[in-house]
């Protein structure tokens, strides 16, 4: 500690604090270890990802050389993948592990307020009230609501990953400005580099960090003082700056790999500075002060709105805090503008001037940008130790700290509200539905698929109906296409080629709606029509595995297995990873008496999705063909626990079972 500190009996010590700090955090987060996996991005990257399913070097590999759903983080595969060996896919353990690293992050706040604290106070420093503002201060991070969609979400366990590398940078800097020696500061500014990196392979939010280090030798580090103290400062950050255009040109192609950017076109560049502004002072700032009627996704204005009309409130209120920043700064009271720009700084990579995806905003975003405000309430609160009210022996202090306990209780009671929004799909996707009523047809969809997942048809098909009253016209087509699918499911094929043939009306080039057309008339035995859609699809979309497969497995029916092997090919060049192509072709293969070569394309299934049902089944039935008994009644077992009630896997397990029976009977 810095040795300014005026040293206390009457404090905990720093493994005590984080002991507690720890217990408090889990505590309070602890309701998401209930939570189930949600169908928003973590199919993708858990429980249909195929890169984390095992540590293998092909893995490693593929981790660090590929963008998995136009994302280039391969500490985070890394890191979910670790969580698969120990925990499988049970659902608690991931949410454990992110769990606590937010705990360590609250850890590492307290610990940048204190040291940050005691760096910039110039006179002798109470350790007590310092260690109370610090606690309280990363409390604040913490337990705040805002941090639940950080923590709560799988998928986004890259955030707290890439906080838990980048927060300790704070601390490394420090050791750098502070150290005498030549070997010292280079070992601390070696140790901050290497964080900045791993920090950006979990996830690029910090980008902007070299920049924060520069406004650090500002204040408090006093290094910056006139521009010609500039230039050196700069040059020594330029591996920082290099490692920050990297990882940026890196985000923008993988994200451009899957069309993900919004071009200016369909949002022009004064709605994205409206909405940034906007975003800024309206949900950043605002629910950071006040966090109430929290979602996952925020939505843009309507496009009825003017930018001015977006805009004009949260500008003014831009504009004033940054003229009081400005103000206290002229007063030679710069934290408050240095707070404020580290909060604008570290938010525009996501602030929507370069937009990726639907959301105008989302809380995640606030978790680096988050700590300016932490630490202005740090200091704030060890300011307080000066003053008292008059006539009173109440201090300003006394009563400052008595409030925000009060106020980290009320903090903790949402945060726990908060993480259940995230406990299943169905909460996930009712919470949306409810703060934007007109985005309801989305929420409705969303739902509906949530049900049908679950198995639930008949309440996704009450769900999908309901969402017609919201819309009308186009906007129809994802309830038509859908309500279709949960036909398909009933077998209701006739009401579900009606369904089908509305959204193909509503758009002609609507390549997913000829596949699962050209599927249905494959389970009706149209097999012409089903070949025609099915072609039209692929016409229409240059990428579409899932397309290939059915005329695979179309032309497998027919026996074409030429054909079939062909169109399976495709699809593996489009998704190298997918089990159904994998385990298709093991059935051409078997059908061929091609034995060997058809256990490697089921094993090969099993290897990209450990719970592919269909390849459990296929192989038990390849090694009962074999006569390898032992082999075909463990993979039917397997196959069985994925499954239990598979009426048909039963009935060939308890033949192989009384087969042996009666071959022991034989045999005695």
């Amino acid at each position: 500690m810095n040795p300014k500190v005026k040293k206390s009996a009457d404090i905990p010590s720093t493994r005590l604090t984080c002991g507690f700090i720890f217990l408090v955090t889990f505590a309070v987060f602890s309701g998401a270890l209930d939570n189930n996996f949600v169908m928003w991005d973590d199919s993708a990257f858990i429980y249909e990802n195929p890169f984390i399913t095992s540590l293998s070097l092909e893995n490693l590999w593929t981790m660090a050389t590929t963008f998995h759903y136009s994302n280039w983080q391969p500490l985070s595969w890394l890191s979910h993948a670790i969580d698969y060996q120990i925990f499988g896919l049970h659902p608690a353990g991931h949410h454990l592990t992110s769990v606590l690293f937010h705990c360590w992050n609250t850890f590492w706040v307290f610990l940048i307020v204190r040291e940050y604290l005691s760096f910039a106070c110039k006179e002798n420093i109470d350790s007590r009230i310092l260690w109370q503002s610090a606690l309280i201060a990363a409390l604040f991070f913490g337990l705040h609501p805002l941090r639940v969609e950080s923590v709560a979400w799988v998928s986004e366990r890259k955030d707290v990953l890439s906080a838990f590398l980048s927060f300790p940078v704070f601390l490394t800097y420090l050791r750098y400005v502070t150290a005498q020696e030549a070997k010292e500061k280079s070992f601390w500014m070696r140790t901050s580099l290497l964080l900045f990196f791993l920090s950006l392979t979990a996830k690029p939010m910090p980008l902007m960090l070299p920049i924060i280090l520069l406004l650090l030798d500002y204040y408090p580090f006093a290094r910056w003082k006139t521009t010609v103290d500039l230039i050196p400062l700069i040059r020594e950050k330029i591996p920082f700056f290099a490692l920050s255009l990297g990882s940026a040109i890196v985000t923008i192609y993988a994200q451009k790999q899957i069309g993900a950017m919004v071009p200016l076109e369909v949002l022009d560049l004064s709605r994205r500075i409206a909405n940034a502004v906007r975003s800024l002072c309206f949900i950043y700032l605002e629910k950071s002060l006040w966090p109430m009627n929290l979602v996952p996704v925020y939505f843009f204005p309507e496009a009825s709105k003017t930018p001015w009309d977006i805009a004009w409130a949260p500008g003014i209120i831009f504009l004033i805090i940054t003229w009081l920043c400005y103000k206290a700064w002229k007063k030679k009271k710069p934290l408050y503008a240095i707070a404020w720009l580290y909060f604008i700084i570290t938010l525009i990579p996501v602030i929507g001037i370069v937009q990726v995806g639907q959301q105008a905003a989302a809380d995640r975003y606030s978790y680096f940008p988050s700590l300016s405000l932490s630490f202005l309430l740090g200091a704030g609160l060890y300011a307080t130790r000066r003053f008292t009210f008059m006539s009173s022996k109440i201090t300003l202090e006394k009563t400052a700290f008595f409030s925000m306990g009060a106020g980290l209780v009320l903090l903790s009671c949402l945060t726990f509200k908060q993480v259940k929004v995230w406990e299943e799909s169905i909460s996930f996707w009712t919470q949306i539905g409810q703060n934007y009523p007109k985005q309801g047809a989305w929420t409705y969809v969303k739902r509906g698929n949530a049900l049908l997942v679950r198995g639930q048809v008949d309440e996704a098909i009450e769900q999908l109906k309901a969402g017609f009253n919201l819309v009308e016209g186009g906007d129809r087509l994802p309830l038509h296409f859908n309500l279709g699918t949960a036909y398909t499911y009933k077998e209701m094929y006739t009401l579900a080629e009606e369904e089908y043939l509305k959204a193909l009306t509503i758009s002609k080039g609507f390549a997913p709606g000829y596949n699962a057309l050209g599927k249905l008339y494959f389970l009706m035995g149209k097999m012409d029509l089903a070949e025609e859609n099915l072609k039209k699809s692929i016409t229409l979309s240059k990428k579409f595995p899932l397309a290939h497969i059915n005329l695979g497995e179309l032309y497998i029916a027919q026996n074409r297995l030429q054909l079939a092997e062909d169109e399976l090919q495709i699809a593996l060049e489009q998704k190298p990873t997918s089990p159904n192509a994998y385990d298709n072709l093991g059935i051409i293969y078997f059908k061929r008496k091609d034995y060997s070569k058809a256990e490697e394309y089921f094993l090969k299934s099993i290897d990209n999705e450990k719970n592919y049902f269909p390849a459990f089944k296929h192989l038990g039935e390849l090694y009962k063909e074999t006569g390898e008994i032992e082999k075909a009644e463990t993979a039917f077992r397997q196959a069985l626990e994925i499954l239990p009630d598979y009426n048909n896997v039963q009935t060939q397990l308890d033949a192989l079972r009384n087969k042996e029976i009666s071959a022991e009977h034989k045999a005695n």
